[in-house]
């Protein structure tokens, strides 16, 4: 799994090729990317501060 710094900088090196390009459908790809990363690195982060926060069960399937 990655971290959420491993994220960002993927998020960065999407945004940096992003800027490299000047074909419109690649500069709208690499921002796809780069958004995907950083929703990825936000989510990440979220669960490395509230992990302590999540509800768990040790109950699987249909038992009631």
């Amino acid at each position: 799994m990655f971290s959420s710094r491993q994220y960002r900088a993927k998020a960065a090196e999407y945004a940096e090729l992003g800027q490299k390009t000047e074909a419109p459908r690649e500069v709208r790809e690499f921002k796809d990317l780069e958004r995907s990363f950083t929703v990825l690195a936000d989510n990440e982060e979220w669960l490395e501060h509230n992990y302590d926060n999540i509800i768990t069960t040790t109950s699987y399937g249909d038992e009631h």
